[in-house]
């Protein structure tokens, strides 16, 4: 009989003569394989073996999201697999999406005014919250209806141009101030590699005058803070 092995399949690989039977014995365990979804099968790492009646539970915990395609290889009493190849053995493809909840966001201080080369600007603080540490990109989205539909524009963070590639809690809007307050809609939505989770309820901000009036007020906290009171001495 001959065998061929071909660099398509690197690792953990049953070789059988072709003209053998497969096996049609109940199986008693199960060889487990992961692949990346969008990678050949062919590129599949055993992790384990499962025996009829366990559980399989391993930590997998990237730093992107990314799906991955789980490849059961079963064995018989005499050691038999039921597959000789990955490639004809069934696959389930296992969605990752970590960012499924909408976050919370809200104004964290009032409207305030500053100069940026000589120009006056208004700001607008947003506290964000409702995000896992896994997100990776955040999305800002402002327009000028609560449909998100007018003059909308969109900001991309990257997590990876902050500390310990974590997004920050806060966010500041800046724009050129004009002579009358002026107010926008704000929504938020992350992302840990894929696609977006669902965006935060819709919250309306106004931006002061250059005068510095008229601005919306705010005093969302989006960090969980002890608090301790110290007894008089």
């Amino acid at each position: 009989m001959d065998f061929v092995l071909t660099d398509e399949f690197a690792v953990n690989l049953v070789l059988e003569d072709e003209t053998l039977p497969a096996n049609t014995q109940e199986p008693v365990l199960a060889e487990l394989y992961i692949s990346y979804a969008d990678e050949h099968v062919g590129t599949a790492q055993k992790v384990g073996v499962v025996f009829v009646g366990q559980t399989f539970i391993m930590e997998y915990t990237p730093e992107f999201d990314r799906d991955i395609r789980i490849t059961p290889i079963s064995r018989g009493p005499n050691g038999k697999p039921d597959k000789s190849m990955l490639n004809d053995a069934d696959s389930k493809i296992l969605q990752i999406r970590r960012e499924t909840i909408a976050p919370v966001i809200g104004q964290s201080e009032n409207a305030s005014t500053l100069t940026i080369e000589t120009v006056t600007h208004s700001r607008i603080v947003i506290g964000i919250d409702g995000f896992t540490r896994y997100a990776r990109f955040r999305k800002v989205e402002v327009a000028s209806n609560a449909a998100m539909t007018a003059d909308l524009e969109t900001m991309i963070y990257d997590s990876a141009g902050f500390a310990s590639k974590e997004l920050p809690r806060f966010v500041n809007l800046t724009r050129e101030s004009e002579a009358t307050p002026k107010t926008r809609y704000v929504r938020v939505s992350h992302s840990s590699g894929l696609e977006y989770g669902p965006p935060s309820p819709v919250l309306e901000v106004t931006f002061a005058s250059s005068a510095g009036t008229g601005g919306s007020a705010g005093n969302f906290d989006p960090i969980p803070r002890g608090d301790f009171e110290l007894e008089q001495p």
